[in-house]
């Protein structure tokens, strides 16, 4: 996928779901050209917005497909992350697949804690 900073910075980027499906790692070359793997939980995530929705994406992606198209919100103060995909059906997929891990943990959580008492 692309990560998307500004309409001249746009870099390649590899993402994965770990086996934990837990958490997506991808790799960042860094201005010494070392490798670096970074990673985000799913507990990180706020939001997950399709196509242009967002300021970056309004600002610096407008040329590219929206069904290519998404943006990870996170909580707290991180970055947002806008990502164009090589196609629609991965875009669908990341984002599809995120907003069920996403539902998925809050439901675990929300076991986890038991009813709430009166």
């Amino acid at each position: 996928m692309l990560k998307i900073k500004s309409s001249s910075w746009m870099k390649s980027r590899y993402y994965k779901l770990n086996e934990d499906c837990w958490t997506v790692q991808y790799n960042s070359k860094k201005i010494l050209k070392s490798a670096r793997s970074q990673m985000f939980s799913i507990d990180d995530i706020k939001e997950l917005r399709p196509g242009h929705q967002t300021e970056g994406m309004k600002r610096y992606a407008t040329e590219i497909l929206t069904d290519r198209c998404f943006t990870i919100i996170f909580k707290g103060t991180r970055e947002n992350l806008d990502l164009v995909a090589f196609d629609a059906n991965e875009a669908w997929h990341w984002i599809h697949g995120l907003a069920k891990l996403k539902q998925r943990l809050q439901n675990e959580q929300q076991r986890a804690a038991g009813p709430a008492s009166i």
